[in-house]
């Protein structure tokens, strides 16, 4: 270990970058919002560093602080519907192809988001969860402006998370493999925006997971 900046290492890594004191709600969030999209028949998957998290992490990403999730297009016919019974959360909509969501009364208060569409007193706060939405034509599911597998997708696998049941693709692997490279679990990666905060991180460092293993016990 002598050879290692700990505190470079702590700086990128370390869980005061991830959800910090709001963990807890951030798992109460995707809990809430995963059981509503299911109530709703909207179907969905962890995606992204939340996929990745629970993969690798077996819970969030400790430096990650956004919850990322894909949500069937159905879900827009159905978004006042939404938010005229479910008042515990705040919904705000963005170019027709995400939708965040936060707890209404829990969280910090976030500013500055003019770009989306804030219906009334709709509040955006953090933590939140980004629906991005996607949509599927013969065997391929489109998001993230791409085309993906159907079948490395359908059916879900249904996983427990953190004491709670959350749906995850078939096939993990494949959209990790395709949307990380071959390294995703034999590389950790900092995060390159602060969501709390709402401002870019300049400067990213990865590392090798093995080393990121032998520092855990140093960061905080």
């Amino acid at each position: 270990m002598a050879d290692i900046d700990l505190v470079e290492i702590n700086k990128y890594f370390g869980s005061h970058n991830g959800f910090g004191e709001y963990k807890q709600v951030a798992h109460d969030l995707l809990k809430r919002v995963t059981e509503v999209l299911d109530e709703n028949k909207i179907n969905y998957f962890l995606i992204s560093g939340t996929l990745l998290g629970y993969i690798r992490h077996n819970d969030f990403i400790p430096w990650d602080d956004d919850i990322d999730l894909i949500v069937d297009n159905s879900i827009f016919d159905k978004l006042d519907a939404l938010i005229e019974k479910y008042k515990d959360l705040s919904f705000i909509t963005r170019d027709g192809y995400i939708v965040k969501t936060s707890f209404r009364d829990v969280g910090k208060k976030l500013d500055g988001f003019e770009h989306y569409k804030i219906r009334d007193d709709e509040v955006y706060k953090f933590p939140f969860v980004d629906l991005f939405i996607y949509n599927c034509h013969d065997d391929q599911i489109n998001f993230f402006r791409k085309e993906w597998n159907l079948n490395k997708f359908f059916p879900p696998q249904e996983v427990v998370f953190n004491g709670y049941k959350v749906k995850i693709p078939n096939n993990p692997h494949y959209f990790l493999f395709n949307n990380y490279g071959n390294t995703y679990d034999k590389l950790v990666v900092s995060s390159g925006f602060s969501h709390k905060e709402e401002k870019k991180i300049e400067k990213k460092l990865a590392l090798p997971m093995k080393l990121y293993i032998e520092s855990k016990e140093f960061l905080t």
